[in-house]
């Protein structure tokens, strides 16, 4: 009988300990004197498959989209630079041509990868190339919830917690 619920307890602790695959939140940190807006990850959440994993920034209100290497991985020490060119002839411009480019590099790998965005720019910012920079980390993001099996295998051990209950007061 000690035996039988000692391999049902087992069952039961390890299926609380259970939880869904691993996703990951992209946190851009700023490591210079930054005079844009340190960009945002906005696609959430975000999963490294090994096939290649798409990854949606915002910055300076525009969405730039990028797909880091199948060899990349969460762990890795990642670093990004950010440029913003304005085109904009005289100091005022109410709307003018600019390209942002946002690029990630893997420290580990050694791979990268680019993003950019060309169009009309409203508003005001500074009339010379931004360059920013700094790390991106990514944190797990995921909370730990039994997955529905868990949940079957912890309702399975109660059931026969309460059957060797039964067996035994006889």
């Amino acid at each position: 009988m000690r035996k039988a619920l000692g391999a049902t307890l087992f069952l039961l602790v390890s299926s609380i300990a259970c939880h869904a695959d691993s996703t990951y939140t992209a946190n851009f940190q700023c490591t210079g004197t930054c005079t844009a807006a340190v960009p945002i990850g906005i696609n959430y959440p975000i999963v490294f498959n090994g096939a290649g994993t798409p990854v949606s920034v915002l910055w300076e209100g525009e969405e730039l989209d990028f797909t880091l290497p199948g060899q990349d991985l969460p762990g890795d020490t990642y670093t990004w630079a950010a440029y913003l060119d304005d085109y904009c002839p005289f100091l005022v411009c109410s709307s003018y041509p600019v390209q942002l480019i946002l690029d990630i590099g893997d420290s580990r790998t050694g791979y990268g990868s680019r993003a950019d965005w060309s169009g009309a720019f409203p508003g005001s910012v500074v009339t010379s190339e931004v360059v920013d920079g700094g790390t991106l980390a990514f944190s797990d993001s995921r909370t730990p919830t039994p997955e529905p099996n868990s949940t079957l295998l912890l309702c399975a051990g109660l059931l026969g917690i309460g059957a060797l209950r039964k067996k035994f007061a006889h």
